[in-house]
């Protein structure tokens, strides 16, 4: 990741990004890429082209709410409510820098909608997010 100055996000609140992480970080795999993000959040996602590729979970009560495998493969729009459809439409259209953060709603097992707050940063040229 290239270093960023200091910018603010939709919620006001001022983000910096590593200033050495071309650095520091560059000689990581994409295992411990993947350790990282899933420690960093209680839901995370690889989405490419709007798909949903693989999920980290944080918590298995999140996979007893149907946050789980059976996401993979699917549209990331598909696992959301009705609602939260053009929140994760905006997130897909995100910049690189992924500063832009939604509040999404999915269904769960149980009666009630599972708020998730979601970024999404771009990996790369092929469409592709976590």
């Amino acid at each position: 990741m290239a270093s960023k100055s200091s910018k603010k996000h939709d919620t006001g609140h001022s983000i910096a990004g590593f200033r050495l992480s071309s650095k520091l970080l560059a000689d990581l795999d994409g295992s411990t890429m993947g350790e990282i993000a899933a420690a960093a959040a209680d839901v995370a996602l690889v989405v490419e082209d709007g798909i949903v590729k693989d999920v980290a979970l944080s918590d298995d009560n999140l996979a007893s709410e149907g946050f789980d495998e059976h996401w993979v493969g699917k549209p990331w729009v598909d696992t959301v409510t009705v609602e939260s459809r053009t929140k994760v439409e905006d997130l897909l259209s995100a910049t690189p820098s992924g500063e832009r953060w939604r509040h999404v709603n999915h269904p769960s097992q149980s009666a009630l909608d599972v708020p998730v707050r979601y970024t999404a940063v771009k990996l790369d040229k092929n469409n592709r997010f976590i």
